[in-house]
């Protein structure tokens, strides 16, 4: 079976596994955290950066740190994993989906300035929505499958209407805007290290953050709110969320070959859209890189696709799930139509995208969608 999407490990990660079992320090008290943080601090030149157990880790501590609380809405792309809309429940918040765009798949800020335009109203420096009365506190803005968003739209909404936003970056890291990395536009961005991403520690995450304080803030609350200088003494409920050294370990490695799986990551892109042109792929505006996380196109014959994929030995599968119609979120408010979000999710195809993928698995996987074509 020529899988979706599969880490590759050929770098140094046995190496610094090593180290970190003879050195005993396997927890996040070790060095190898601060060295990751580091690491990916100057990577995607950031002020501040944060390794966490995993990127919904992440994206909670940013709602956290963005002072969302009990009782308040919180915008969020509809076209996602549901992790982006879980992190909003940890907060007892609530979610408000925003309009999907037909051809970038990522969250339309047009369809949302108009919405707010109609449906909310900035009192003293805070947003609400006028039906409900209730603050919308935050954004999370999702870079689908590895592909930027619209960060300087969102960003004059998030000034206009005084909303603080995060970028939802899981599957974006070395994605990049008018050269600037994706997750850095926003205060706050969150990246995921799990096993089917680009780099990974098998798990984990990372938060950026644009400033120092919300770079300590965010690691106090990481490891239980403990305070400095005194046994067992916690100033706020706190979370066990911090990356261990032993996870670190394999992170580290990964990160050292990045630039080579970003150029693998667009030969098979590449390859895959000269192939198949006429096909309905994922776009993105002209000033935007992706990093190609996540291959994926629209057609009307999905479901005829995937099984003939499959039949052939690929691991293909179907897109998100709207997160509007999720068992939890169903009846939530909507920012616009929800109707583009489910069109996507009827037809679309993700291809086996890992950065170890052999020329002549492509070429199956490029020969079997022509035949079915």
């Amino acid at each position: 079976m020529i899988p979706l999407s599969e880490p590759l490990f050929e770098g140094n990660e046995w190496k610094y596994l090593k180290a970190c079992l003879d050195s005993g320090w396997i927890s996040a008290a070790g060095p190898l955290t601060s060295q990751l943080e580091e690491r990916f601090s100057h990577l995607l030149k950031t002020e501040g950066m944060v390794a966490l157990a995993s990127g919904t880790a992440a994206l909670h501590l940013a709602l956290k740190a963005s002072h969302v609380q009990e009782g308040d809405l919180v915008l969020v792309s509809d076209y996602s994993f549901i992790a982006s809309a879980n992190v909003i429940r940890y907060c007892g918040a609530d979610p408000i989906f925003m309009e999907t765009h037909p051809e970038t798949w990522q969250a339309d800020p047009l369809a949302l300035s108009n919405w707010l335009d109609r449906h909310a109203s900035r009192q003293d420096n805070t947003c609400y929505h006028l039906e409900s009365g209730r603050k919308i506190a935050a954004m999370i803005v999702v870079h689908a499958y590895g592909f930027p968003a619209d960060v300087i739209a969102f960003a004059d909404i998030s000034n206009t209407w005084n909303i603080p936003w995060i970028e939802d970056a899981a599957g974006a890291i070395g994605s990049k805007i008018h050269d600037q990395e994706v997750g850095t536009f926003a205060p706050f961005g969150a990246y995921s290290l799990n096993g089917n991403k680009i780099l990974t520690a098998g798990g984990g995450g990372l938060l950026a953050c644009k400033s120092k304080h919300d770079e300590t803030y965010i690691r106090h609350i990481s490891r239980q709110a403990k305070t400095e200088g005194a046994h067992y003494i916690h100033d706020e409920a706190g979370y066990n969320y911090r990356l261990p050294d032993i996870m670190a370990a394999v992170a580290l490695a990964q990160s050292e070959r990045l630039e080579a799986f970003l150029s693998r990551k667009k030969e098979i892109a590449l390859q895959y859209r000269h192939s198949l042109p006429h096909l309905h792929w994922q776009k993105h505006g002209p000033e935007s890189a992706p990093n190609y996380w996540m291959l994926a196109f629209r057609t009307p014959q999905k479901t005829r696709i995937l099984h003939h994929l499959i039949e052939h030995g690929i691991q293909a599968k179907e897109g998100w799930y709207p997160l509007h119609l999720q068992p939890p979120y169903r009846g939530s408010l909507f920012a616009g139509n929800p109707a583009n979000t489910i069109d996507i999710y009827n037809q679309v195809v993700c291809l086996p995208s890992s950065v170890g993928l052999k020329a002549e698995e492509l070429e199956q996987v490029i020969s079997a969608i022509k035949e079915i074509e």
